[in-house]
């Protein structure tokens, strides 16, 4: 896979965690045209939520998520999932997952940060530390689903764990609920066979919503993104969809 140079040095400048080791080894692919080297100069690179592929072969982004690589070895993506569908999604779902999974389509935050609410801190509207980037962001809950985390909160988690009290829900218990549900409405024609959902889903139904209400500056601000590029990905999730039904 023949990774563009050009597509490396706006990646590269852009910035991420890794991006200083991502420079240097773009200067030893502009020296030797190596592909190895562009390839390892590319996957360096962190960014948001995703590491961005841009291959000449398919012409796209493919987003390497937690779950995302198929049985096939191929890449997937968590996809979008319209209201009628997240509707579907959510009816099926366990009490506590349908709230945890309500919490990200209102807010847009990342599953993990929800799982993570402390329910000595829980407050209608409070500050909420992201756990991938470690910035802060000012939430404030749904009164209806905050009324829920109230009344289902454990002792020292909002969302415990139905095994041990002393750790929180995983994120994968939530995502294979999601799978389950996917897989009944899949076989009814729901959903197409194209759409991949996760947990991710709830957050690119949120930036989708956003865009529409504000434009992306709006889907930036509720998914607090620093990378513009990235939010586009989460914002015209909804475009994806239409495009493999057309």
């Amino acid at each position: 896979m023949y990774l563009k140079y050009q597509d490396l040095s706006k990646a590269a400048l852009r910035g991420g965690f890794f991006a200083p080791a991502a420079r240097l080894l773009l200067l030893a692919a502009g020296d030797s045209k190596s592909i190895f080297a562009q390839f390892w100069a590319k996957w360096l690179i962190f960014d948001a939520d995703y590491s961005i592929l841009r291959t000449v072969v398919f012409g796209n982004y493919c987003e390497l998520s937690f779950f995302g690589l198929s049985k096939g070895a191929g890449f997937t993506r968590t996809t979008y999932a319209d209201r009628a569908q997240m509707a579907h999604i959510l009816a099926a779902l366990m009490p506590e997952n349908r709230v945890i999974v309500q919490l990200c389509m209102a807010t847009g935050l990342r599953v993990s940060d929800v799982l993570e609410l402390r329910t000595a801190d829980l407050k209608r509207r409070q500050t909420v530390r992201e756990r991938k980037t470690g910035k802060t962001r000012r939430v404030q809950w749904p009164v209806a689903l905050y009324e829920q985390m109230e009344r289902g909160a454990g002792r020292l988690w909002v969302f415990e764990s139905r095994t041990d009290p002393r750790r929180h829900r995983t994120r994968q218990a939530v995502w294979k609920d999601i799978k389950h549900a996917e897989q009944v409405f899949k076989r009814t024609g729901t959903l197409s066979r194209a759409q991949n959902l996760g947990t991710h889903t709830a957050r690119k139904y949120a930036a989708v919503g956003a865009y529409h209400r504000g434009g992306m500056a709006a889907a930036q601000r509720l998914l607090n993104h620093s990378d513009p590029l990235i939010t586009r990905i989460y914002a015209l999730a909804d475009k994806e969809i239409e495009n493999a039904k057309a």
